[in-house]
């Protein structure tokens, strides 16, 4: 609770992972937080997620170790009320086993929002999951990323999330748009450096 408090007061969301419905159901400060989140090993869980359901929080889902069959199953069953993350349930995943185009796969899917869950050694895995239509990242973060904990190396230092967290900020901008426009800047360059008439 206290942690809870400390970052209402710093404006940060605060969420929880449940492995079981039991636990959610013994959670008496359930109601304080912001984000429900079902991880990969119970994304199967549908009791879990249903009970998770009644609190009317963004409920995310991660689908780590699942193929395109049983994620249908999920959408299927749920269709836009929760959030899925896509996400290899490895750690860490090695650079080559992202398979990020499955993000595009769950946005043909007609679902409201994707997300990608990082386990990479290599925090820019994220900034590409963006590229591929990840409107939500989720990435553990650690003091010590040589520490003995499990996810320590798959995790960012403070100085890794203010990076993600810049770029996720501007990510529209830096997208813009397919008309290319000139900037003040480039005309400027472009007088300035060019040769020909």
């Amino acid at each position: 609770l206290k942690l809870i408090e400390y970052s209402k007061l710093k404006n940060l969301k605060v969420g929880f992972s449940f492995f079981r419905k039991e636990d959610a159901i013994k959670c008496k400060f359930i109601k304080k937080l912001d984000f429900l989140k079902v991880p990969s090993a119970e994304c199967l869980n549908f009791d879990l997620i249903k009970y998770l359901l009644k609190f009317k929080r963004l409920l995310f889902i991660s689908t780590g170790g699942q193929n395109n069959s049983s994620i249908k199953t999920i959408i299927n069953e749920f269709k836009n009320k929760l959030i899925y993350f896509h996400c290899v349930a490895n750690y860490p995943v090695e650079i080559g086993n992202q398979n990020l185009k499955s993000i595009k796969w769950l946005i043909d899917q007609k679902i409201k929002e994707v997300g990608y869950s990082s386990h990479d050694i290599d925090y820019n895995v994220c900034l590409l999951a963006m590229s591929q239509g990840a409107r939500w990242v989720e990435r553990h973060i650690t003091l010590d990323k040589n520490g003995f904990g499990l996810d320590d190396s798959t995790s960012s230092d403070v100085k890794e999330f203010k990076i993600i967290t810049k770029f996720a900020d501007n990510f529209s901008s830096i997208l813009g748009s397919e008309n290319k426009s000139i900037n003040q800047g480039e005309l400027l360059n472009i007088q300035n450096l060019g040769t020909s008439l």
